[in-house]
């Protein structure tokens, strides 16, 4: 006869154990994935807001800059010479900011020009760049060390 041996069989709950981890693992990835698209949706979002706003605020200036062409433009067609043509300049805005946000601005300053032929422009943009009007205040609500 043939001896008996003890042998213990694994194969009746690996399968089962492999099944349960290869499951645990696909959901903790899979909620780990939604929240990373979550949290890029956010920036997402606030980055097509302040795009927008600052595309806005690109317009008005434009707006105002045609405003200000306009102006220079009836000041030449007055104007007898090109000091008097400078002399009534001083008397219009040309830096002037557009509120592009909660606490920046895009700040535009023009330089006149005095055109010397027919499609020449009657001004020179110094600077278009954004500033802070104003700083943001700090949150100190939540108390992380104590």
């Amino acid at each position: 006869m043939a001896a008996k041996t003890n042998r213990v069989n694994l194969n009746l709950g690996t399968s089962s154990l492999l099944l349960i981890f290869v499951v645990l693992s696909l959901v903790s990835f899979s909620a780990l994935s939604l929240s990373s698209a979550l949290s890029d949706k956010k920036l997402t979002d606030k980055t097509v807001e302040k795009n927008q706003t600052y595309y806005d605020a690109c317009n008005m200036a434009q707006e105002r800059l045609a405003l200000i062409d306009r102006q220079l433009s009836e000041i030449y067609l007055k104007s007898d010479n090109q000091d008097s043509y400078f002399e009534a300049c001083n008397s219009l805005e040309l830096t002037y900011v557009v509120p592009c946000g909660e606490y920046q601005g895009l700040q535009v300053k023009v330089t006149p020009t005095y055109p010397v032929k027919e499609n020449d422009h009657f001004f020179k943009i110094d600077t278009w760049k954004l500033i802070f009007i104003s700083e943001p205040e700090p949150d100190f609500s939540i108390n992380i060390l104590k």
